[in-house]
């Protein structure tokens, strides 16, 4: 009896560890969703609406984002570490073959910022896997 008694606590932690739900994987999604919330919403909305919204951006719903940038490549990555100014204000970004034409670079008022000496390439990443 002794040993049964010993071991009931032990096997009891292990039953309850076995038996919780394992946490939530951390992925490129969901790191960009969190990343998007502190230092996107602000301009673009929570949801993507932008100035279509109330907000200051660009709209990125709707599959606005994929009319601009069809692919996520370096052309989008870029856009987001160096924003307007690293593009240059007046110069168009992204696709130039989209339905009513090339986004111009400051055209809206709102200049993008650039965010490569704040975030991480991964973080980046991350906001556009989210934002696609």
């Amino acid at each position: 009896a002794l040993p049964v008694m010993f071991f009931l606590p032990l096997w009891a932690f292990v039953y309850v560890k076995l038996t919780e739900p394992p946490p939530e994987p951390v992925t490129a999604i969901t790191e960009g969703a969190a990343t998007y919330a502190a230092q996107c919403a602000s301009c673009h909305g929570g949801d993507g609406a932008g100035s279509e919204g109330g907000g200051v951006g660009r709209p990125l719903y709707n599959g606005e984002v994929l009319l601009t940038f069809p692919k996520l490549d370096d052309d989008m990555l870029y856009w987001l570490a160096v924003g307007s100014e690293g593009i240059g204000i007046g110069n168009p970004y992204g696709a130039t073959d989209r339905p009513g034409g090339a986004h111009i670079s400051g055209e809206t008022g709102a200049n993008m910022p650039g965010f490569g000496g704040a975030l991480t390439e991964y973080k980046i990443y991350s906001v556009a896997r989210y934002i696609r």
